[in-house]
């Protein structure tokens, strides 16, 4: 890879520059650093470890009051579990419950990583607020909100676009709004459905606006 021999990269000034200097007064200098590099990588294995445990005693089943809602509810966790736990663990657990909330299925497990700013608003402006309370943080297209005795992270659901001419619909012809499939069937029972008058007209379909 001619990219190897660029110096401008930090990687190849690094590995060209700075390690033959530090080698030759400190031979041991590489081998001091990759047993760092290890006892590094089994310290992060160690505390996502622990966040796992954490996040399992903590995390909540949300159950929707009702389905027409604007927002998706990711994840929910208890504030008074979080808040047993010690400080440390609390933003430690923080940081690993968002992680994961935000890159279920998606690949490059660690693309999203939040501050420690974010984190300690969190903890902050939403753990120590008032259970009437409303705060809410935005962070990579979600939201963090206080719910009573919860903290949750939610979406805001984006409807469907539709085509730019009308949709219509019709007893011969279906029509489609995004995956979902839109047919008129006719009943033989009386009273039921749409007037057959109005049946054969021409219908148009839309979203609802609002709500």
């Amino acid at each position: 890879d001619p990219s190897n021999q660029d110096t401008n990269l930090d990687r190849n000034f690094i590995r060209q520059q700075i390690l033959p200097m530090l080698e030759s007064r400190w031979p041991e200098v590489t081998s001091r650093l990759s047993s760092a590099a290890r006892l590094q990588a089994d310290n992060l294995e160690l505390i996502e470890s622990m966040a796992a445990t954490d996040l399992a005693n903590c995390i909540r089943v949300w159950q929707p009051v009702t389905a027409a809602s604007v927002y998706d509810v990711l994840s929910v966790i208890s504030i008074d579990h979080l808040l047993a736990l010690p400080a440390a663990r609390q933003l430690n657990l923080l940081r690993y419950w968002i992680i994961e909330t935000l890159t279920q299925g998606v690949k490059g497990h660690r693309a999203i990583s939040p501050t420690r700013k974010l984190l300690m608003e969190i903890s902050g402006s939403m753990l120590s607020a008032q259970k009437d309370a409303e705060p809410r943080i935005l962070f990579s297209g979600v939201e963090f909100r206080r719910y009573q005795d919860n903290l949750a992270i939610i979406r805001q659901r984006v409807e469907p676009t539709l085509h730019n001419e009308p949709l219509t619909l019709s007893p011969t012809e279906s029509a489609h709004m995004g995956d979902t499939k839109i047919s008129l069937i006719r009943s033989a029972s009386p009273g039921q459905g749409l007037s057959p008058r109005i049946a054969d007209e021409t219908l148009m379909l839309k979203y609802r606006q609002g709500g």
